[in-house]
């Protein structure tokens, strides 16, 4: 959610949910904005349309299918995993 603060002259300061920017919402009445512009907006919409088709497709291959369970046994302990490279 947006998070806000207030600047010097007494009008909030807002963050876009998006980018991260801070801004001053253009008007003191009303809703407040989520976003900055109006491309910050696009783009989150984009973003949250994909992670539903992907949810939508990952329900879809997985539907019958038995939980995928872990190859190592639960309490067990890796031996040298220190040394491994994380990606």
């Amino acid at each position: 959610m947006t998070e806000e603060t207030t600047e010097p002259g007494g009008r909030a300061q807002l963050k876009c949910d998006w980018c991260g920017w801070p801004f001053t919402p253009p008007k003191a009445t009303g809703r407040m904005p989520r976003y900055c512009r109006r491309s910050c907006r696009q783009r989150a919409y984009e973003a949250r349309q994909t992670q539903e088709a992907v949810a939508a497709a990952v329900l879809r291959r997985t539907k019958g299918q038995p939980p995928v369970r872990s190859a190592v046994p639960a309490g067990a302990e890796l031996e040298g995993a220190e040394s491994l490279p994380l990606f």
